[in-house]
C-alpha cells in the first residue's frame, strides 16, 4: 500500500485539484527525491512508509538542499511539494498532523518578469507567419499572437478547444488554473486569423477526432491535441531573434500585462484578463512601469535636472 500513495496523490491532484501536468510532474519529482534521500540515509528499506515521517527528516531533507546550493525558489517547491503530499494523506486519515507544515520556507527572490520590448513584438508577428497556406505555419503564428495579444498561459492554450471559440459574438472562453473560466474579448484582427485557421484546419483535417469529453482540440501536432512542450518550442524558435533573456511562453504574458499598463489599462481589467485570483499578484507589473515614470520625472520636475557645473 505505501507505494500506492503516490500513484493516489498523483489521481487527486489531477481529477480533484486540477493541477497542470507540470505541477504534477514537479510535485512527485520532489516528493521521489525526499523518498531517494532517506534511502541513502538508510532510513528505509525498500518501500518507504510515508506515515512514519517525522519532521525531522524533513528538516534534514531541506538542510541537504540547501548545502547542496539550491535555488530559494526549488527549496520552497519541495516543501510545498511535501506539504502538499501530506495534507492528502490527512485527508484520507491517514495522518493526524502534518510533518512538512512547521518548516520555514526560505525567501523567494521577486525578481521582476522579464519582457519583449513592443516593437520587437511587432517584428516577431511579422516574421512568424511564413506560409498562409501552411496550416503548421498559421498554427504557430496564432499561438504567438494569443499569448502576446490575451496574455495566456501555456496550459490555456494546450486545453483550447474549437468550441472555446465564438466568432460570431467575438469572444473566446479560456479554462484557467483550478479550472477557473473567464471569457476574453477577441480584437477583429485576432478573430480573422482565428477565422482562417479554422477554415485551414478544417480543410486538411476534415475529420478531427474529439477527445475523451467529445470536445475538438483547437491546437494540434500530428493530428493530437498538442503538449506543453511543443508550445514551449514554438516561442522559443520565434523569440530568438530578440533581445529577451528568457524565451519563454509567459515572457510573453509578461509582456501583454506590461504593454496593457504601459498604455493606460487599469490594474484590476489586466488582472481579469490575466485570470490572476488576487491583485497582488498583477500589482508586480505596476513596478515595470517605473522607468516611464522616471523618465517623465527627469523631463518635467526641476529637482531633476543637473546643475551647471555638476558632475556627469
Amino acid at each position: 500500500m505505501p507505494k500506492e500513495y503516490l500513484i493516489e496523490f498523483e489521481d487527486y491532484m489531477r481529477f480533484e485539484c486540477h493541477y497542470s501536468d507540470l505541477t504534477i510532474q514537479a510535485y512527485i519529482k520532489d516528493c521521489q527525491s525526499f523518498k531517494a534521500f532517506l534511502s541513502q540515509k538508510g532510513d528505509c528499506d525498500g518501500d518507504l512508509d510515508w506515515l512514519s515521517i517525522k519532521r525531522s527528516d524533513v528538516r534534514a531533507f531541506i538542510k541537504r538542499l540547501m548545502t547542496m546550493n539550491r535555488a530559494a525558489t526549488s527549496v520552497r517547491r519541495h516543501i510545498q511539494s511535501l506539504r502538499a503530499f501530506f495534507k492528502f494523506l490527512m485527508k484520507r486519515g491517514l495522518l493526524k498532523s502534518n510533518p512538512a507544515s512547521d518548516v520555514s520556507l526560505p525567501k523567494k527572490n521577486k525578481p521582476l518578469p522579464k519582457v519583449v520590448r513592443p516593437e520587437e513584438m511587432e517584428s516577431v508577428l511579422d516574421e512568424s507567419l511564413v506560409d498562409t497556406t501552411n496550416l503548421e505555419s498559421v498554427r504557430d503564428h496564432l499561438i504567438i499572437n494569443l499569448f502576446y495579444s490575451l496574455g495566456l498561459r501555456r496550459n490555456e492554450i494546450v486545453v483550447m478547444n474549437e468550441e472555446d471559440v465564438n466568432l460570431g459574438g467575438g469572444r473566446l472562453k479560456v479554462n484557467g488554473k483550478r479550472q477557473r473560466q473567464r471569457v476574453l474579448p477577441l480584437p477583429p484582427p485576432l478573430a480573422d486569423e482565428l477565422r482562417s485557421y479554422l477554415r485551414l484546419l478544417a480543410a486538411e483535417i476534415p475529420e478531427r477526432t474529439p477527445d475523451f469529453t467529445g470536445a475538438h482540440p483547437l491546437f494540434l501536432n500530428r493530428n493530437r491535441r498538442i503538449t506543453e512542450g511543443v508550445v514551449h518550442r514554438i516561442v522559443k524558435r520565434a523569440l530568438e531573434g530578440t533581445t529577451s533573456e528568457k524565451r519563454s511562453p509567459h515572457v510573453l504574458r509578461h509582456s501583454f500585462a506590461t504593454a496593457m499598463l504601459n498604455n493606460g489599462a487599469d490594474l484590476n481589467s489586466v488582472k481579469e484578463m490575466l485570470g490572476h485570483a488576487s491583485l497582488a499578484t498583477t500589482q508586480i507589473y505596476t513596478h515595470l512601469t517605473t522607468s516611464d515614470l522616471m523618465s517623465a520625472y527627469r523631463n518635467a520636475h526641476p529637482r531633476s535636472m543637473r546643475k551647471k557645473g555638476d558632475e556627469t
